[in-house]
Protein backbone atom coordinates (compact mmCIF):
# COMPACT_ATOMS: atom_id res chain seq x y z
CA UNK A 1 0.00 0.00 0.00
CA UNK A 2 2.81 2.64 -1.38
CA UNK A 3 0.52 5.75 -0.27
CA UNK A 4 -0.73 5.70 2.75
CA UNK A 5 1.16 8.32 4.38
CA UNK A 6 -0.65 10.51 2.14
CA UNK A 7 -3.71 8.83 3.51
CA UNK A 8 -2.56 9.46 6.63
CA UNK A 9 -2.45 12.93 5.81
CA UNK A 10 -5.88 13.90 4.92
CA UNK A 11 -7.70 13.32 8.07
CA UNK A 12 -8.24 10.41 10.06
CA UNK A 13 -11.70 9.07 10.03
CA UNK A 14 -12.77 6.65 12.44
CA UNK A 15 -16.14 6.40 13.76
CA UNK A 16 -18.83 3.94 14.84
CA UNK A 17 -17.81 1.75 17.10
CA UNK A 18 -19.60 -2.11 17.56
CA UNK A 19 -19.05 -5.10 19.57
CA UNK A 20 -20.59 -8.05 17.66
CA UNK A 21 -21.42 -11.37 20.09
CA UNK A 22 -23.72 -12.86 18.06
CA UNK A 23 -22.94 -16.24 15.77
CA UNK A 24 -21.82 -15.71 12.14
CA UNK A 25 -19.60 -13.72 9.96
CA UNK A 26 -19.49 -10.13 9.99
CA UNK A 27 -20.15 -7.46 7.46
CA UNK A 28 -19.28 -4.20 7.89
CA UNK A 29 -21.47 -1.28 6.65
CA UNK A 30 -19.94 1.70 7.84
CA UNK A 31 -18.17 0.33 11.44
CA UNK A 32 -15.13 2.47 12.13
CA UNK A 33 -14.58 0.13 14.62
CA UNK A 34 -15.25 -3.72 15.08
CA UNK A 35 -14.68 -5.74 18.36
CA UNK A 36 -15.24 -9.37 17.80
CA UNK A 37 -16.41 -10.68 21.18
CA UNK A 38 -18.80 -13.59 20.62
CA UNK A 39 -20.78 -15.24 23.44
CA UNK A 40 -19.99 -18.60 21.60
CA UNK A 41 -16.45 -18.90 20.50
CA UNK A 42 -15.81 -19.48 16.81
CA UNK A 43 -13.83 -18.59 13.62
CA UNK A 44 -15.15 -15.68 12.02
CA UNK A 45 -14.56 -13.78 8.67
CA UNK A 46 -14.84 -9.63 8.80
CA UNK A 47 -15.45 -8.26 5.59
CA UNK A 48 -14.52 -4.23 5.80
CA UNK A 49 -17.23 -1.58 4.20
CA UNK A 50 -17.49 -1.64 0.63
CA UNK A 51 -17.29 1.44 -1.40
CA UNK A 52 -14.58 3.22 0.84
CA UNK A 53 -13.36 6.49 0.68
CA UNK A 54 -9.77 7.51 0.38
CA UNK A 55 -9.16 8.21 4.31
CA UNK A 56 -10.93 5.62 5.91
CA UNK A 57 -9.78 3.39 7.98
CA UNK A 58 -11.13 0.31 10.67
CA UNK A 59 -9.57 -0.77 13.36
CA UNK A 60 -10.55 -5.07 13.85
CA UNK A 61 -9.93 -6.34 17.55
CA UNK A 62 -10.43 -9.67 18.61
CA UNK A 63 -11.98 -8.55 21.68
CA UNK A 64 -12.82 -11.64 23.45
CA UNK A 65 -8.87 -13.68 23.25
CA UNK A 66 -9.39 -16.25 21.65
CA UNK A 67 -8.20 -15.90 17.94
CA UNK A 68 -5.13 -18.14 18.33
CA UNK A 69 -8.24 -20.70 18.59
CA UNK A 70 -10.84 -18.97 16.78
CA UNK A 71 -9.32 -17.48 13.73
CA UNK A 72 -10.21 -14.14 12.96
CA UNK A 73 -9.91 -13.37 8.94
CA UNK A 74 -10.33 -10.05 7.66
CA UNK A 75 -11.33 -9.47 4.16
CA UNK A 76 -11.77 -6.36 1.75
CA UNK A 77 -15.41 -6.14 0.15
CA UNK A 78 -15.57 -7.49 -3.49
CA UNK A 79 -11.95 -7.45 -4.85
CA UNK A 80 -10.91 -5.01 -2.32
CA UNK A 81 -7.50 -6.53 -1.43
CA UNK A 82 -5.50 -5.77 1.36
CA UNK A 83 -1.47 -5.21 1.17
CA UNK A 84 -1.97 -7.39 -2.25
CA UNK A 85 -3.33 -9.75 -0.64
CA UNK A 86 -7.17 -11.40 -0.62
CA UNK A 87 -7.57 -11.61 3.20
CA UNK A 88 -5.32 -11.12 6.63
CA UNK A 89 -5.72 -13.77 9.28
CA UNK A 90 -5.57 -12.26 12.90
CA UNK A 91 -4.52 -15.84 15.44
CA UNK A 92 -3.22 -13.81 18.14
CA UNK A 93 -5.68 -13.41 21.17
CA UNK A 94 -6.30 -10.09 21.53
CA UNK A 95 -4.85 -9.10 18.63
CA UNK A 96 -5.86 -5.70 16.87
CA UNK A 97 -5.09 -4.38 12.90
CA UNK A 98 -5.90 -0.55 11.87
CA UNK A 99 -6.50 -0.97 8.37
CA UNK A 100 -6.71 2.09 5.93
CA UNK A 101 -7.56 2.86 2.51
CA UNK A 102 -5.57 4.45 0.04
CA UNK A 103 -8.48 4.98 -2.68
CA UNK A 104 -7.07 1.89 -4.51
CA UNK A 105 -7.19 -1.06 -1.72
CA UNK A 106 -6.69 -1.73 2.03
CA UNK A 107 -3.44 -1.86 4.12
CA UNK A 108 -2.56 -2.20 7.25
CA UNK A 109 -1.29 0.92 9.12
CA UNK A 110 -0.81 -0.65 12.66
CA UNK A 111 -0.73 -3.99 14.39
CA UNK A 112 -1.02 -5.10 17.55
CA UNK A 113 -0.31 -8.71 18.96
CA UNK A 114 0.21 -8.88 23.00
CA UNK A 115 2.37 -11.51 24.12
CA UNK A 116 1.65 -13.34 27.19
CA UNK A 117 4.33 -15.77 29.42
CA UNK A 118 3.85 -19.15 29.97
CA UNK A 119 4.88 -20.73 33.98
CA UNK A 120 7.34 -22.64 32.04
CA UNK A 121 8.92 -19.41 30.18
CA UNK A 122 8.97 -17.34 33.14
CA UNK A 123 10.71 -20.07 34.92
CA UNK A 124 13.16 -20.62 32.43
CA UNK A 125 13.89 -16.87 33.09
CA UNK A 126 14.30 -16.80 36.66
CA UNK A 127 16.59 -19.76 36.69
CA UNK A 128 19.67 -19.16 36.77
CA UNK A 129 19.69 -15.62 36.47
CA UNK A 130 20.71 -13.16 39.22
CA UNK A 131 17.43 -11.99 41.15
CA UNK A 132 18.59 -10.85 45.03
CA UNK A 133 20.33 -12.09 47.56
CA UNK A 134 20.78 -13.48 51.24
CA UNK A 135 23.15 -11.99 53.46
CA UNK A 136 23.89 -13.93 56.86
CA UNK A 137 26.33 -12.30 59.55
CA UNK A 138 28.20 -15.09 62.08
CA UNK A 139 30.52 -15.12 64.65
CA UNK A 140 34.10 -16.27 63.59
CA UNK A 141 37.08 -15.46 65.67
CA UNK A 142 37.96 -12.42 68.41
CA UNK A 143 35.98 -9.25 66.84
CA UNK A 144 35.67 -10.96 63.44
CA UNK A 145 32.61 -11.62 61.54
CA UNK A 146 31.95 -13.48 58.62
CA UNK A 147 28.93 -12.14 56.19
CA UNK A 148 28.20 -14.80 53.82
CA UNK A 149 26.27 -13.36 50.56
CA UNK A 150 24.48 -16.05 48.31
CA UNK A 151 23.27 -14.79 45.27
CA UNK A 152 19.90 -16.23 44.27
CA UNK A 153 17.80 -16.83 40.94
CA UNK A 154 14.23 -16.02 40.94
CA UNK A 155 13.10 -19.34 42.00
CA UNK A 156 15.60 -19.10 45.51
CA UNK A 157 17.92 -21.25 44.30
CA UNK A 158 21.82 -20.36 44.32
CA UNK A 159 22.99 -19.21 40.72
CA UNK A 160 25.68 -21.50 40.17
CA UNK A 161 27.88 -19.11 38.58
CA UNK A 162 30.66 -16.54 39.41
CA UNK A 163 28.71 -12.70 40.16
CA UNK A 164 30.14 -9.51 40.09
CA UNK A 165 28.66 -6.89 42.78
CA UNK A 166 29.33 -4.22 45.02
CA UNK A 167 29.19 -4.86 48.72
CA UNK A 168 29.82 -2.10 50.78
CA UNK A 169 29.26 -1.22 54.64
CA UNK A 170 26.50 1.57 55.21
CA UNK A 171 25.32 3.63 58.41
CA UNK A 172 21.81 3.26 56.61
CA UNK A 173 19.33 0.19 57.20
CA UNK A 174 18.44 1.01 53.24
CA UNK A 175 22.26 0.79 52.60
CA UNK A 176 22.67 4.16 51.00
CA UNK A 177 26.02 5.97 51.20
CA UNK A 178 28.86 4.65 53.19
CA UNK A 179 29.37 4.19 56.68
CA UNK A 180 31.24 6.93 58.65
CA UNK A 181 33.20 4.33 60.94
CA UNK A 182 36.34 2.72 59.79
CA UNK A 183 36.39 -0.43 61.07
CA UNK A 184 39.87 -1.41 62.89
CA UNK A 185 41.28 -4.30 60.59
CA UNK A 186 40.26 -5.58 57.74
CA UNK A 187 37.20 -5.80 55.22
CA UNK A 188 38.03 -8.02 52.94
CA UNK A 189 37.02 -11.64 50.83
CA UNK A 190 37.32 -14.47 53.41
CA UNK A 191 37.12 -18.02 52.10
CA UNK A 192 34.41 -18.04 49.37
CA UNK A 193 35.15 -15.13 46.38
CA UNK A 194 37.55 -13.04 45.52
CA UNK A 195 38.39 -9.40 45.78
CA UNK A 196 37.74 -7.60 42.36
CA UNK A 197 38.97 -4.06 43.61
CA UNK A 198 38.49 -1.77 46.44
CA UNK A 199 36.45 1.17 45.94
CA UNK A 200 36.94 3.00 49.21
CA UNK A 201 39.31 1.24 51.64
CA UNK A 202 37.63 -0.62 54.43
CA UNK A 203 33.73 0.41 53.39
CA UNK A 204 33.42 -0.60 49.81
CA UNK A 205 34.70 -3.29 47.42
CA UNK A 206 34.03 -4.46 43.87
CA UNK A 207 34.09 -8.72 44.49
CA UNK A 208 32.86 -11.76 42.67
CA UNK A 209 31.18 -14.76 44.00
CA UNK A 210 32.60 -18.48 43.16
CA UNK A 211 31.08 -20.59 40.83
CA UNK A 212 28.10 -21.65 43.76
CA UNK A 213 27.14 -18.05 43.96
CA UNK A 214 28.53 -17.45 47.08
CA UNK A 215 31.09 -14.68 48.37
CA UNK A 216 32.25 -14.44 52.24
CA UNK A 217 32.67 -10.74 53.51
CA UNK A 218 35.25 -10.94 56.52
CA UNK A 219 34.59 -7.37 59.02
CA UNK A 220 37.77 -7.64 61.79
CA UNK A 221 36.48 -4.63 64.22
CA UNK A 222 37.15 -4.52 67.48
CA UNK A 223 34.80 -2.03 68.21
CA UNK A 224 32.44 -4.50 66.70
CA UNK A 225 30.05 -1.42 65.01
CA UNK A 226 27.04 -3.03 63.79
CA UNK A 227 27.27 -2.27 60.26
CA UNK A 228 24.62 -2.41 57.49
CA UNK A 229 26.18 -4.82 55.14
CA UNK A 230 24.99 -3.76 51.40
CA UNK A 231 24.39 -5.80 48.02
CA UNK A 232 24.46 -4.00 44.75
CA UNK A 233 23.65 -6.57 41.71
CA UNK A 234 23.61 -4.30 38.80
CA UNK A 235 20.24 -4.15 37.35
CA UNK A 236 18.51 -4.95 40.90
CA UNK A 237 17.12 -3.76 44.28
CA UNK A 238 20.10 -3.85 47.02
CA UNK A 239 20.09 -6.43 49.89
CA UNK A 240 20.62 -5.23 52.90
CA UNK A 241 21.57 -6.87 56.21
CA UNK A 242 22.78 -5.85 59.46
CA UNK A 243 25.54 -7.08 61.74
CA UNK A 244 24.85 -7.29 65.10
CA UNK A 245 27.44 -7.08 68.59
CA UNK A 246 26.78 -10.79 68.75
CA UNK A 247 27.89 -11.42 65.22
CA UNK A 248 31.42 -10.56 66.25
CA UNK A 249 33.76 -13.09 67.73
Amino acid sequence: MPDIAYALKDKLKIHNTNVFTGAGNITCVNEGVVIVKKASGAATTVTLPPNPERGDFVLVKDGKGDAATNNITVQGAASATIDGAASLLVATNYESNLFGYNGTEWGVVSRNRPTTSSGAEINAVATGQPATATIVPAASTANVSLVTITVKDGNGVAVTAPVMMDVLLSDAATGAGLTATTASGAVAAGASGADIATLVAKKALRVQTTAAGVYILSVTDSAKTQFYVAVNIPGLKPVVTQVLTANYG
